[in-house]
């Protein structure tokens, strides 16, 4: 599980202009990892559709790989605050492994769709 971070998070924001605010759904953070909880069937990237079969790339695992590698650097930029302002190291264990199967191509004429 992905800690909550405190409302001092934007301190340690690299990265200007962008939104540290994530969407909700009931109270949770709305991540792959909750979606697949949910069981959504996550997909790479649209490739196209030919004869009712519509076609993804394989490369779900590079979108989960991008959000962990973000994790750990916001993750090493709250240990260095908490370090410098001598104040608590919150407890941030690593994600789950992500899991990346994903189905290439689906029929648009099967079942749930």
């Amino acid at each position: 599980m992905i800690p909550t971070f405190p409302n001092w998070l934007p301190a340690v924001s690299t990265t200007r202009n962008v939104s540290l605010r994530r969407p909700k759904l009931l109270g949770s953070k709305l991540t792959y990892r909750v979606l697949q909880e949910m069981g959504v069937t996550l997909v790479g990237h649209f490739r196209g559709a030919e004869d009712g079969r519509v076609h993804f790339a394989s490369d779900l695992s590079g979108v989960g790989g991008l959000g962990d590698a973000r994790y750990r650097d916001t993750r090493t930029s709250i240990i260095k605050l908490c370090s410098r302002r001598d104040i608590p190291v919150p407890d941030m264990p690593d994600p789950a492994p992500f899991d990346a199967r994903a189905p290439q191509s689906v029929d648009l004429a099967g079942p749930g769709l």
